[in-house]
């Protein structure tokens, strides 16, 4: 069995320009992640790392980093949350 994975990641600056482009006037922008100890981002990127995919995984264990990671992840998500959140929501107005 092969798997694969594949995605792009825009920078905020490009969704931005993109929906001005389209016609949008971008009011905000929010980085969107689970609340401590889960993360969408940092977990989903570890798991393509490490994961073996045949390990059913009980889902109170899904998007959470165990230990230090987790401890890590968390403090960094207070601070940053740009740099590790699994996605960003804009709210944009058309005109």
């Amino acid at each position: 069995m092969r798997l694969g994975f594949v995605e792009y990641r825009f920078t905020r600056r490009e969704v931005r320009d993109f929906l001005q482009r389209t016609g949008f006037r971008v009011l905000a922008a929010h980085p969107n992640d689970y609340l401590p100890p889960k993360n969408v981002g940092v977990w989903v990127d570890y798991q393509n790392l490490f994961f073996n995919p045949f390990q059913r995984r009980a889902r109170e264990e899904l998007f959470v980093l165990a230990g230090m990671k987790g401890k890590i992840a968390a403090g960094v998500t207070r601070w940053v949350p740009w740099l590790l959140c699994g996605e960003v929501t804009f709210v944009a107005r058309a005109g």
